[in-house]
């Protein structure tokens, strides 16, 4: 590297590397963080899960590193760069940054929450970002929460129904950088405040886990999106990012329609519902209201449904919560390696019942 070649020389005993924010170990609900720390080098390369993130110049003994990662459980190494210094424990910092949905408690021992407000951290921030006499006013014209949350106050397309009403309805008012005081309520009780209509639809029997975490920001963002519903993404690729197992079917050769196009929402309410898998409604509805042209119901399929097998089943077939047969017995909703989406080939899906057969 030219520009290391140009750095002094320095003993690896000598550097003050110190990451200021988050701690070592935390857990968070959206895809990016900024670490803040000190070093006494010129640079600071980054490895994000084994492979090299970049390089980030350090101004006045301070770095500051803006992150973007998936879900999961994140490595990030920090080491200090200088002309000649070899890379070593003493020069390099970890963080594992736990990044998704609410998580236990077990977890949470060792993956606190995090919020970038840390107290103590004061001193640090108001050389360059000082407090406004008036705070509150500050903060319903988003003024001072924009001076450093930049991104936040770009035209993000399709805008949040939050962007005029400022940052103090979520977040506290008072201009202290603590934690504590910044954001006063559990992500889901603040957008309970101004959807209060939710809190009974989500009160059934099934719940999609983002939701029963009280983890609504893992889906939307609360700042803007140009995506609706003030999504994080595209439906079909906010869907793949946690539901990982449909990746290996989307290779598959035989795909349904509603998965092939990421129509995942026309099955599956993203919130909750009473039916099993999060359907929008009972398995049978939802498969008729595509699967039935004469409109005669079921009786256009001539297989018994909704009938518990006469004997043992010598296949895996899905049957339902009363132990039935339904559409989804012998059909994948989403792919297959078979034809007509059945979960195994015809004569082996038949045989899981009519052994008498083979």
């Amino acid at each position: 590297m030219l520009l290391a070649s140009l750095m002094p020389v320095k003993s690896v005993a000598e550097t003050e590397l110190k990451v200021l924010t988050p701690p070592a170990y935390v857990s968070i609900h959206i895809h990016q963080l900024t670490i803040v720390g000190t070093s006494s080098a010129p640079i600071v390369e980054v490895f994000l899960n084994g492979s090299r993130f970049g390089d980030f110049t350090v101004r006045d003994s301070y770095f500051h590193i803006p992150l973007t990662f998936g879900y999961g459980l994140n490595e990030v190494r920090i080491t200090e760069v200088f002309s000649g210094a070899v890379e070593t424990a003493d020069n390099s910092v970890k963080l594992e940054i736990l990044c998704g949905p609410a998580s236990a408690d077990k977890m949470h021992r060792i993956y606190p929450e995090h919020a970038f407000h840390e107290s103590g951290l004061d001193q640090y921030c108001v050389g360059c970002h000082p407090r406004p006499a008036n705070t509150e006013q500050q903060d319903e014209t988003q003024s001072y929460c924009a001076s450093c949350h930049a991104r936040l106050s770009h035209d993000q397309g399709m805008a949040s129904k939050m962007a005029d009403k400022g940052c103090a309805i979520c977040h506290s008012k008072s201009g202290h950088f603590d934690s504590g005081e910044i954001i006063t309520r559990p992500t889901h009780e603040k957008c309970f405040s101004c959807h209060p209509d939710k809190i009974k639809s989500f009160d059934q029997e099934y719940v999609h886990g983002p939701v029963a975490g009280g983890s609504c920001t893992v889906c939307h963002d609360p700042h803007g999106s140009k995506y609706e519903k003030s999504l994080r993404s595209a439906p079909e690729v906010l869907c793949y990012s946690c539901h990982d197992f449909t990746s290996e079917q989307k290779n598959m050769p035989v795909q349904h329609p509603p998965f092939e196009t990421g129509k995942c929402v026309r099955c599956h309410d993203p919130h909750a519902t009473s039916n099993r898998w999060v359907l929008v409604k009972t398995s049978e509805t939802v498969c008729l209201e595509c699967h039935d042209p004469e409109g005669t119901g079921l009786k256009y399929h001539s297989h018994p449904y909704n009938v518990k097998p006469k004997r043992p089943l010598t296949r895996k077939l899905e049957l339902s919560k009363q132990g039935r047969l339904e559409c989804l017995s012998c059909h994948n909703p989403h792919a297959t390696n078979s034809e007509h989406l059945l979960r195994i080939t015809r004569k082996f899906t038949c045989l899981g019942c009519h052994a008498e057969k083979h």
